[in-house]
């Protein structure tokens, strides 16, 4: 549950960061990113059919979580897709991942529970893979996160006592 907590405390963090970009969409409106926890949401789960659900978007995705002698990370990486037609399509893309960098590292800390653990990593594809006029970046983030303390041995924390319920 801890990761999915800190994906939602992210996303939130997210809007806050990209809501004052405006971008071109397909149908040639401009709009902020919209952010989404994990995927895009299908066309069978958006509540305007009129309204499109592509681009411009962020998307925080949960890649990992690993557990370490001393810590607990979780890996969520940062989709990024943009839509224009001019020359510099690829420039709004990197110009939203360099915003959200920035972001992330002069905040460095969600919800008061979960620190962001560098390296942080702002990466596109090269030019033969930008699917013009679509643009698309990623970053890779990093998150302490809370890790469960070991049992020692049942009983030891006072749940076997005679009388409790």
């Amino acid at each position: 549950m801890t990761p999915l907590i800190l994906l939602d405390e992210l996303c939130k963090e997210l809007t806050g960061i990209v809501q004052n970009f405006r971008l071109q969409t397909t149908k040639k409106t401009t709009i902020p990113p919209r952010v989404w926890p994990g995927y895009l949401p299908t066309n069978d789960n958006n509540e305007n059919e009129d309204e499109e659900v592509t681009f411009p978007y962020v998307i925080a995705r949960i890649i990992d979580v690993e557990d370490k002698e001393k810590e607990s990370i979780a890996k969520i990486v940062i989709l990024i897709g943009t839509y224009s037609e001019d020359d510099d399509f690829w420039r709004d893309c990197i110009n939203v991942g360099e915003r959200i960098r920035q972001g992330l590292l002069i905040k460095r800390q969600l919800g008061n529970q979960f620190r962001m653990k560098l390296p942080l990593k702002l990466e596109c594809p090269d030019g033969t893979q930008q699917p013009y006029p679509e643009a698309i970046a990623w970053l890779t983030t990093l998150w302490h996160i809370s890790q469960p303390q070991q049992r020692l041995e049942e009983g030891i924390y006072g749940e076997n006592i005679p009388g409790r319920n």
